[in-house]
């Protein structure tokens, strides 16, 4: 999968008429990262609305027991 299937399967107006606008990853850190850098590539997210826990997410990920939550 690349950037450009996503835009082609999430882009564009929903049966609603609306955007996507919630995407959940699950996996390791790397994938989850890979996973966002696909969706800034295929201009999916507007990541200063990214709801994250932005140090988490910018130093790579969490493993188990870096968070609260």
């Amino acid at each position: 999968m690349d950037h450009t299937v996503l835009a082609q399967e999430f882009g564009g107006a929903w049966k609603d008429g609306g955007v996507a606008e919630h995407f959940l990853t699950v996996g390791t850190s790397e994938m989850e990262q890979t996973v966002f850098g696909l969706l800034g590539r295929a201009g999916l997210v507007d990541f200063s609305k990214v709801r994250a826990a932005a140090a988490t997410v910018a130093a790579g990920g969490c493993t188990m027991g870096c968070t609260r939550w």
